[in-house]
């Protein structure tokens, strides 16, 4: 049996947390306090939580558009699926996980999740 290559298993963890933060983020509420930890809408959802981020605290940032200023001097990550069609402008949700920040941008075009962490 060949050994899995450490790609096959960044690619797969990437994938995983891809699905959960496209399924987990569109569905928060928009009542949220900045600050706040969001870990326990997880469960609520019915969503299984990514074997990398048991353990973490995922806490809610706010419903800020990603600003290109700010964020010159970090690293990005975008994971793009299609849009909505149904959906009426832009959606943004954005959580921290540690120092990384993932942002939901949804729309009727894309809808992708912006990953950043300032240097």
């Amino acid at each position: 049996m060949a050994k899995t290559a450490k790609i096959d298993e960044l690619l797969r963890d990437t994938q995983e947390i891809e699905s959960f933060l496209h399924a987990f983020l569109k569905r928060l509420p928009a009542d949220l306090k900045p600050g706040e930890d969001v870990t326990r809408y997880a469960k609520k959802f019915g969503l299984k939580l990514p074997a990398c981020l048991k353990g973490e605290v995922i806490e809610w940032v706010g419903q800020e558009a990603h600003d290109i200023e700010r964020d010159a001097r970090t690293e990005t990550l975008v994971l793009s699926q299609p849009g909505q069609a149904e959906a009426l402008g832009l959606t943004i949700k954005c959580v921290k996980i540690r120092r990384w920040r993932f942002c939901l941008e949804c729309g009727w075009l894309y809808c992708r999740i912006v990953v950043t962490r300032r240097f």
